[in-house]
This record gives structure tokens, C-alpha cells and sequence, in this order.
């Protein structure tokens, strides 16, 4: 019913960093997460 669509490359080592823990920014709250993305 929908199309599958296969991850690239650099989005499946996104998937892998993240799923071990790395690369992963900790915000404690909403404000401290926008704050950290400049908005």
C-alpha cells in the first residue's frame, strides 16, 4: 500500500552512531533543545 524506500548509505550509519549512543545531543527541556539549535 505504500513505497518502500531503502535508506542510504550515510542514513544508515546515522541509524548505527545513534543506536550505540553516539552522536546524540542531551537537551533537559524543550528551551535548552532550541536554544542548542540556535532558534
Amino acid at each position: 500500500p505504500f513505497n518502500v524506500i531503502i535508506p542510504s548509505k550515510e542514513t544508515l550509519k546515522t541509524f548505527e552512531a545513534t543506536d550505540s549512543g553516539n552522536d546524540l545531543v542531551i537537551c533537559k527541556d524543550a528551551d535548552d533543545m532550541f536554544e542548542s539549535l540556535g532558534i
